[in-house]
């Protein structure tokens, strides 16, 4: 079964060119209404080229946390892999500094119908479903990279990422379609490195 249909609302979190958000606008049509978020002012150009082709698709040039602030982002010049937190920047790359506005999902969402909500941020994933308690219990489907070493130079820890989509009664997937389980997160914890993949939570 597809988690995204025609009409669907949708939500890109980390949406840098609009890759994902391309495909997602696809998928829900015309009648459906895509949500990228995505701060880095370098991707603005591209997000609004896509908005144009497919105009179900919203630009929203803040950052997702857990709390309302304005905060440090830090550009790569590997744009896709920019980070609130510097240590996420890649090897050798000191990063750009610029003041971002945030948001939380549950403020910017508060009571529309989400069908699915894709989350790739460089660590910021658990503040992000943070300020995503009430959305947790409302949508169904959410993709969320993790991390664990970005994730811990952030704070937080893959164990933290899985209690807060399990405590919302999602059910958590690895890529190879196995069950993830709480002895998986605190596992993950452990692997330090380029380790990236993505979570499929769904109810």
């Amino acid at each position: 079964e597809k988690p995204v249909t025609s009409g669907d609302t949708v939500v890109d979190v980390g949406a840098a060119w609009g890759a994902v958000a391309e495909q997602l606008a696809k998928a829900v049509g015309p009648d459906g209404t895509v949500y990228a978020i995505e701060p880095d002012p370098r991707w603005a150009y591209e997000l609004g080229v896509l908005a144009q082709k497919y105009p179900q698709t919203r630009h929203v040039p803040l950052a997702a946390d857990a709390v309302l602030q304005e905060r440090t982002f830090y550009q790569a010049i590997t744009q896709s892999r920019n980070s609130l937190w510097p240590a996420n920047l890649p090897a050798k790359d000191p990063g750009t500094p610029i003041q971002v506005r945030t948001l939380t999902l549950d403020q910017w969402f508060p009571e529309q119908t989400i069908a699915a909500v894709k989350i790739d941020t460089q660590g910021a994933e658990v503040a992000i479903l943070q300020g995503a308690q009430n959305l947790l219990r409302r949508c169904p489907c959410w993709v969320v990279e993790v991390w664990p070493e970005g994730l811990q130079h952030a704070g937080t820890t893959a164990a933290q990422l899985y209690a807060l989509l399990t405590e919302a009664g999602l059910t958590c997937w690895m890529p190879n379609g196995s069950v993830m389980g709480p002895e998986v997160g605190s596992k993950l914890d452990t692997e330090l490195g380029e380790r990236f993949f993505n979570l499929v939570a769904t109810r």
